[in-house]
């Protein structure tokens, strides 16, 4: 019986650590084709150990530089000072708002029987509205399908082209 050649992870493990798989071991010492393998995978894996080396050789060395604080750096003084004008821009823009909520409420009638009557209508509408899009949700119209003679088939699963085929 031929035992089959080894493969890229079997020759890793054998370069890593020898012992490490006696049958692998056994096998490279009958196996020609093992052994050429083997010494193309050291190649390779020298050369490729060769060519990162005279890469990262080849890299300056990175300059270390002292951190440096920022050239505009903010006194205490200007932050305090932007945070009192941030503050006074929300303040004016919640009394400007506040302004407008009292003049539009002082526009509209305070009476209840107005409100309730806008109400009343705008529930009749809603409600017709709600009535329309039930008709239409639950309009039957003519299928398709039937336009082009097909059946309509319900209660079981769909049938593949190949199933329709053997029927």
């Amino acid at each position: 019986m031929k035992t089959p050649h080894l493969n890229d992870e079997q020759f890793t493990a054998y370069l890593l650590d020898a012992g490490s798989d006696p049958a692998g071991t056994a096998h490279l010492a009958s196996c020609a084709i093992c052994q050429e393998e083997l010494k193309l995978f050291r190649q390779s894996v020298s050369s490729f150990n060769n060519v990162t080396l005279a890469w990262s050789e080849s890299r300056p060395l990175a300059q270390i530089r002292k951190a440096t604080p920022p050239s505009r750096a903010w006194s205490p003084t200007a932050t305090w000072a932007l945070a009192a004008c941030l503050m006074l821009v929300a303040a004016l823009s919640v009394a400007w708002h506040n302004g407008q909520d009292r003049r539009s409420l002082a526009s509209h009638p305070t009476n209840g029987s107005a409100h309730e009557e806008n109400s009343e209508a705008e529930i009749a509408r809603d409600n017709q509205l709600m009535t329309e899009v039930n008709l239409e949700i639950n309009r039957q119209e003519p299928s398709p399908i039937s336009e082009y003679g097909l059946s309509v088939t319900t209660g079981g699963p769909a049938k593949t082209r190949a199933e329709a085929r053997i029927e």
